[in-house]
């Protein structure tokens, strides 16, 4: 689809999730340039609590341009008053460019956290095309998607959970939020809205690949308009990483010695921390499992894994 596109741009939520600014999308801004983009210089204007708008230098990248866009509150409830701020100034930011530097494009295109579904109004207003990205798991989204639509509460009570599209699964086995009654609704909501204005996107993408989570997909496109593709997943790249290059790494190596489906893979996202009795039963739970697993956390939990794990 972006073949027709001449320049695109990123916006993404003010909060420790899994796609950060210039980190995560940066694969994905290399692969959309591979694809037919013509030397784009995609825009990315990011959240940072209490900045101010300000063109910053891209970290060693000669067609990467970044912007500050100030979300005008430094409280913890943030989340409930951002968006007025922050839409005024993304509004204003889009609005310059497109007397600028978009001038010379066709079209502009915005890839934009489906969290802040409320970009996809900035887009139409502006003439722009946009596509709403999941960095979350489909199952994860398929569980908010529920909460949103009324047919799972929150915190939720001790039946199993049976839901369309979903295996049967105990509530403990929920995310925190949804079943920890001392966890915070503010963020069960800001994850529930994400299906709010979902029908006025252009297109929307899942951070996973079809053979993970056919079953899920396949759900959300039987009830939706919009086009779904899964465009997973996408990995933190540094930026003088030549697009899609391969680079030697030894977990790589080491997974290409074991058989197919051999290793289990671990991965819990970073949207909702993990208490560390729940990252010891992981641990153990991965150790006596009887598979070689590889397990990605990051390095703020490390703390939280058992002694000499």
């Amino acid at each position: 689809m972006f073949k027709k596109y001449t320049s695109y741009m990123f916006a993404s939520t003010p909060i420790d999730n899994d796609h950060r600014p210039q980190d995560s999308h940066h694969s994905l801004r290399q692969t959309l340039s591979l694809k037919g983009s013509s030397n784009p210089p995609p825009t990315h204007p990011s959240l940072s609590q209490n900045s101010r708008p300000e063109i910053l230098p891209p970290p060693d990248s000669s067609n990467f341009s970044s912007a500050l866009i100030s979300d005008g509150d430094p409280d913890e409830d943030f989340l409930y008053r951002y968006r007025t701020s922050f839409r005024a100034n993304l509004d204003e930011y889009i609005r310059e460019r497109r007397r600028g530097e978009w001038e010379r494009f066709a079209k502009v295109a915005v890839v934009y956290d489906s969290t802040i579904g409320w970009v996809q109004e900035l887009a139409r207003k502006h003439g722009m095309v946009g596509a709403s990205f999941f960095t979350e798991a489909a199952v994860v989204n398929a569980l908010f998607h529920h909460v949103n639509e009324g047919n799972l509460g929150f915190p939720y009570g001790s039946e199993r959970v049976s839901l369309p599209c979903l295996p049967e699964f105990e509530p403990r086995d929920l995310p925190v939020s949804l079943h920890d009654p001392s966890a915070s609704q503010v963020i069960v909501r800001f994850m529930a809205d994400q299906f709010v204005n979902l029908d006025d996107a252009d297109w929307v993408f899942f951070n996973t690949f079809n053979d993970l989570e056919s079953e899920v997909l396949n759900w959300f496109g039987e009830r939706t308009r919009y086009p779904i593709k899964a465009i997973g997943p996408t990995f933190l790249l540094p930026y003088n990483t030549p697009p899609l290059e391969p680079k030697p790494e030894a977990y790589k190596e080491w997974l290409d010695s074991n058989p197919t489906r051999s290793v289990v893979f671990a991965s819990c996202g970073s949207l909702i921390p993990m208490r560390s009795s729940q990252m010891e039963e992981l641990a153990y739970g991965l150790l006596t499992s009887n598979h070689k697993f590889l397990w990605v956390v990051r390095d703020s939990e490390l703390h939280k894994l058992p002694e000499n794990f």
